[in-house]
């Protein structure tokens, strides 16, 4: 492959004739570091609204059950 004076770059190829076309190429893993608390801010967004949220559902399914009847 161009610019790859050791061959071509790690990864799957799919051979078309006398050529090899890249399917998957493999990349090095990417380094991440946190930049927010996530588990943090989603726990304190599920506290404050699953009371509200809950009886909101409880009651569109009552109100689909009292439908049917």
């Amino acid at each position: 492959m161009p610019g790859n004076p050791c061959g071509p770059s790690p990864g799957i190829y799919q051979r078309d004739g006398t050529d090899a076309r890249p399917v998957v190429i493999f990349v090095p893993a990417p380094s991440y570091r946190p930049r927010l608390c996530f588990h943090d801010i989603a726990e304190r967004a599920v506290r404050a609204n699953i009371g509200r949220r809950l009886e909101g559902a409880v009651r569109t399914v009552n109100a689909r059950v009292a439908a049917r009847r």
